[in-house]
């Protein structure tokens, strides 16, 4: 009787693995299916639906930088600016920003003591 141990089911894991992956990539193929799609025509669509919703989007962006710029009270622009870099500086530089958002958040309230 044999039992089936991790080291065992490794070992014919490694040994069936490049047959038995999915995403593993085969040349042949991929060279088949790029002959194929040659053949097939493509017709380009407009899909107007999407055209529009572009629009809007670029409109009410035109109109957010438009209040940001010329309508945003200094502390809303100060903390969009914060939140940004929170949010797309965090992974490599996340105690430097934190500490900037620190001191932003405390010259804020700062400020509000001051206008009291």
């Amino acid at each position: 009787m044999t039992v089936k141990t991790r080291s065992t089911i490794a070992k014919k894991i490694e040994k069936d693995a490049p047959e038995a992956q999915y995403l593993a990539v085969n040349p042949d193929e991929i060279t088949r299916l790029q002959e194929e799609s040659k053949k097939i025509p493509y017709k380009m669509e407009i899909v107007w639906r999407n055209v529009a919703l572009f629009a809007a989007l670029h409109f009410g962006a035109a109109i957010g930088l438009y209040q940001f710029f010329f309508e945003a009270k200094w502390q809303t622009v100060v903390f969009s600016e914060s939140f940004f870099f929170l949010v797309f500086y965090q992974f490599d530089q996340r105690q430097r920003v934190v500490e900037h958002f620190m001191s932003l958040r405390n010259l804020w309230r700062d400020s509000e003591k001051e206008d009291r």
